[in-house]
């Protein structure tokens, strides 16, 4: 910012040298899917316990693999 005080515009985009935006924009989208899997494990974690403990209904879990239990 002290640099370049036309950065204040746009902070965010300016923290990297220009030819560095692409490979800035695939880790971006490689954590958002991580962080997507990781809040759908989460939701589903929470509701099958939710489901032990009596405070949901049951219903039917249906499990994707033959080995692991917890993969949905």
């Amino acid at each position: 910012m002290l640099n370049d005080p036309s950065a204040i515009a746009n902070p965010f985009y300016l923290l990297a040298p220009s030819w560095l935006g692409l490979p800035m924009v695939i880790l971006a989208t490689v954590a958002t899917v991580i962080a997507s899997q990781a809040l759908i494990s989460g939701a589903y974690s929470m509701a099958r316990q939710c489901m032990q403990l009596g405070f949901l209904p049951r219903m039917t879990v249906r499990h994707t693999g033959e080995t692991e239990e917890g993969q949905i």
